[in-house]
């Protein structure tokens, strides 16, 4: 009995200094796990509404409920006359199906293939058909276009809706000279025709503008930003009377240390033409910074993370060494200790400029971190 404990006490011990060594091991060398994403294949689309490309469109793998989908509207003429413009994206386009349902996709309409595009300058494709059945004026249908490439298929959707007197171009023209106006102080006198300047606006951030906003802050401020990416313009919302349109942009500009920072810009507005002019009914304005590894945001501990919301997801280890945040569908981890911030996740493509970067319809949900780094997180 006595050899046995003994014999069992050397193989415990053998073992935990076996543990030991690993342990120390692996403290030494560290690991440095990395996966790399796919890069993104799927062609995006926009509509075309004479030569202005509106209402972008991202796809879908798999068919969607068309009634809960009502992020854009896209306005028919009465000629029933549609274009459509598709960044391949480097895929091989075979076809595209469209189809006109009701709007609660109860019923379809109409359907057609089209298998001839036009190749644009830019490599993009372009194609146009027209509708061969009557639809309703005032009534909303769904448009859902399927597009067939060689590494498969994806679904698109938009609003569709045919209606007399709108004045879909003179909006559309408005909100393209509008932001772009906005990046020089020579247009302050231009753009405040259109405003609503007064003291209830904060004019203290530029994540979140309104109609009342100051020249000042309409023009950017100190920023000096360029744009790095215009924005195509979607159309929610338009009738007679008035219509809605958002346009999503992206822009770069030099702080103080010399570093390039990059910003989305999500913009609405809300306007109406009364034969002589445009007038401003409502404007919305939010700039959001999008961190990147270059730029120097961390300092003795603490974390600059520029223009965006203050209610930012994060989560602190136990010890407190360790913090984990979401900012602009990206997630960040931050050692206090070593000082040092690591983008954990993320569906950018690096140094790229690519259209879809701007595509957030995705949330990332911190669960837990522990004191070694160790972090579970859905997506």
């Amino acid at each position: 009995m006595k050899k046995r404990i003994i014999k069992a006490g050397i193989l415990l011990a053998v073992f935990l200094l076996g543990v030991a060594g690993f342990s120390c091991l692996m403290n030494q060398k560290g690991t440095d796990n990395k996966t790399d994403m796919e890069t993104a294949v799927m062609p995006v689309m926009a509509m075309l509404l004479g030569d202005t490309e509106v209402n972008r469109m991202y796809g879908y793998a798999q068919e969607m409920e068309t009634d809960y989908l009502r992020d854009t509207l896209t306005p028919v003429g009465t000629d029933k006359t549609l274009g459509v413009s598709i960044t391949p994206n480097g895929q091989e386009i075979d076809s595209l199906v469209y189809e006109i349902r009701t709007f609660d996709g109860d019923k379809v309409v109409e359907n057609d293939k089209i298998k001839t595009f036009q190749e644009q300058a830019d490599g993009k494709l372009t194609a146009e058909f027209t509708l061969k059945k009557s639809i309703l004026m005032n009534q909303e249908y769904a448009l859902v276009l399927t597009l067939n490439t060689e590494e498969g298929s994806w679904n698109y959707y938009t609003r569709l809706i045919q209606r007399a007197g709108l004045n879909t171009q003179k909006y559309l023209d408005f909100v393209s000279s509008f932001y772009t106006k906005t990046f020089s102080k020579d247009n302050k006198g231009d753009l405040s025709a259109y405003m609503e300047s007064d003291d209830s606006a904060g004019n203290n951030s530029f994540y979140d503008l309104n109609i009342h906003a100051d020249m000042d802050m309409l023009t950017w401020g100190l920023l000096a930003p360029q744009i790095s990416r215009p924005g195509i313009p979607s159309i929610k919302e338009i009738n007679e009377n008035t219509g809605s349109v958002s346009i999503t942009y992206s822009i770069t500009a030099e702080n103080e240390n010399g570093e390039v920072e990059h910003y989305q810009v999500e913009e609405f507005y809300r306007m109406r033409y009364d034969q002589t002019r445009i007038r401003l009914l409502d404007f919305k304005r939010s700039a959001k910074q999008v961190l990147t590894t270059e730029q120097t945001v961390a300092s003795g501990g603490k974390l600059n993370l520029g223009v965006t919301d203050r209610a930012v997801q994060y989560k602190v280890s136990e010890d407190g060494g360790i913090a984990a945040f979401v900012q602009q569908g990206d997630l960040w981890a931050y050692n206090i200790e070593t000082n040092k911030l690591t983008r954990i996740f993320t569906f950018r493509d690096a140094g790229s400029n690519d259209e879809r970067n701007d595509y957030d319809q995705h949330d990332i949900q911190i669960v837990r971190i522990e004191e070694n780094g160790d972090m579970d997180y859905v997506v």
